[in-house]
């Protein structure tokens, strides 16, 4: 196969090309081919993206998801959105579906998952309501949850300050799982003197210790420290300053762009009652709690990359890393991640405001804005009496694991 623009973000750079798909991997970049060729034109064409911190889509959430035939569904959903690959964010107790549906190549490939909790800090509750009852890191619980997700657990964030948290930490590394810091009031000192330093800053900026002249706390480490972080860059979560900041003090391969979207993201603006709390999501797109706290994003991430590009002027070669070179390096998918010889091809092709045109995985066209998928889960009126749907850090009820 081959599809040609203008536009190609090959390897590091821009080019004006034909890429050439064999097998579901690319094998060269051309000036002419003897052949039919799709054109896109001006379009970019990127390596398909990379979303390590996701709860779910169009009225899906992948907690409150015990369906295969549903969770096909939210994995079309984000492939919709020009994603690839995504580390489901997700509680245990949906960590059996979530394994069993890597078995279904459709849609996006979960290549993971990343739990975001239990082990936070209450004073950073973030989404949930203040008054939850977090529990404390334990070796035992995580035993427990290890056990459950066989071998799928990538990334866990954690808040390092808690008592038993260091002990929960060496645990991790041990199995090869990245720590990651969020909803945390770590202070710059206690993470500096870790003797495991962790991987990567959930949400840099959000739900976190803030920079104080006398103590730089967890966002003073995200940004002078060589660690990797999170960005929400989608304008709401970060103040557009804060975002200039965080360019000029990290390395564009430090940073990785998440969406962090919830289960109503995509979904019809409203007010949705919920077993954990009333959610109101304005005619902007803003996902606001009943505490008025932001309650996750609404935004795929393709709207961060058409944020940063339109408000930043950041690079199409660089926004390409940050949310599939960087986020696939990060986890070791040494096949994906950039367009390059031998590389798998997987790509998404964008209109200059990051409408997604096509998606291919694997060298076929799998979406185009043609597609005709479900884009809104019919019974979501059912799911949200469910309080896993929007149940992010897995604190609502306890699990007996061995015995399930």
């Amino acid at each position: 196969m081959f599809i040609k623009s203008n536009n190609i973000i090959w390897d590091s750079s821009i080019r004006d090309g034909i890429l050439e798909f064999q097998d579901g991997i690319i094998t060269d970049l051309h000036h002419e081919v003897k052949g039919d060729v799709i054109d896109y034109g001006d379009a970019f064409i990127m390596p398909g993206l990379i979303d390590i911190h996701n709860h779910g889509y169009g009225g899906w959430s992948f907690t409150g998801t015990s369906s295969l035939e549903d969770l096909h569904l939210l994995k079309m959903r984000y492939l919709s959105e020009g994603v690839t690959s995504v580390l489901a964010t997700a509680s245990p107790y949906a960590f059996d579906t979530i394994s069993e549906s890597v078995k279904d190549k459709r849609g996006c490939e979960i290549v993971g998952i990343h739990m975001e909790g239990p082990f936070l800090n209450p004073e950073q509750y973030g989404a949930a309501p203040p008054d939850t009852p977090f529990p404390k890191p334990s070796i035992e619980r995580l035993e427990s949850i290890l056990k459950r997700s066989k071998g799928m657990l990538k990334v866990v964030t954690l808040a390092p300050e808690m008592e038993g948290a260091t002990a929960v930490i060496e645990r991790l590394k041990q199995e090869g799982v990245k720590v990651a810091v969020g909803h945390s009031n770590v202070s710059y000192e206690q993470l500096s003197n870790l003797e495991s330093p962790v991987d990567l800053m959930t949400h840099l900026g959000n739900a976190m210790s803030g920079v104080h002249h006398r103590n730089m706390g967890a966002l003073g480490y995200g940004l002078l420290e060589d660690v990797t972080v999170e960005v929400i860059a989608d304008g709401l979560h970060l103040h557009k300053p804060m975002l200039d900041l965080i360019f000029k003090t990290k390395d564009i391969d430090e940073i990785i762009l998440i969406s962090d979207t919830v289960g109503l993201a995509g979904c019809k603006p409203g007010y949705y009652r919920l077993p954990t709390g009333d959610v109101t999501m304005t005619e902007d797109g803003i996902v606001i709690n009943e505490h008025g706290r932001l309650s996750g994003s609404s935004k795929p991430l393709r709207y961060d990359l058409n944020y940063l590009y339109q408000n930043l002027k950041i690079s199409p070669v660089d926004l390409a890393q940050m949310a599939s070179g960087n986020p696939a390096r990060f986890l070791g998918l040494e096949d994906r991640g950039v367009l390059r010889k031998g590389k798998r091809a997987d790509c998404v092709v964008f209109s200059d405001i990051f409408e997604v045109i096509a998606v291919y995985k694997e060298g076929i066209c799998v979406y185009t804005h043609d597609t005709e998928i479900v884009r809104e889960n019919p019974k979501l009126a059912e799911y949200i009496k469910d309080s896993e749907f929007l149940n992010f850090y897995g604190i609502e009820k306890e699990i007996d694991y061995d015995n399930t």
